[in-house]
């Protein structure tokens, strides 16, 4: 993986591998259940499930998100969003 791949990850869902987990040309040297360590970052943009829990009301408090602190962030959104592999 290079740094432009996660670099420019932030407005798409890319996969993020245990750094051992992957050979020189690209191939998986162990299970995909075990390879995979991350989901990210735009998950809350573009997985319609995803979506739908960052974004209910039940996430907000008044017009913050949970995820912010209104004393550092003057316009609160929710942070990139990552899924940890089990």
């Amino acid at each position: 993986m290079t740094t432009s791949y996660f670099i420019d990850s932030g407005d798409k869902i890319r996969y993020f591998f245990e750094s051992d987990s992957v050979d020189a040309d690209g191939a998986l040297t162990v299970p995909v259940e075990v390879a995979v360590n991350k989901l990210g970052h735009a998950l809350h943009w573009l997985d319609p499930v995803f979506r739908e829990v960052t974004f209910r009301p039940l996430i907000q408090v008044g017009n913050e998100w949970h995820a912010c602190r209104a004393d550092t962030h003057h316009t609160p959104v929710p942070a990139p969003s990552q899924s940890r592999a089990a």
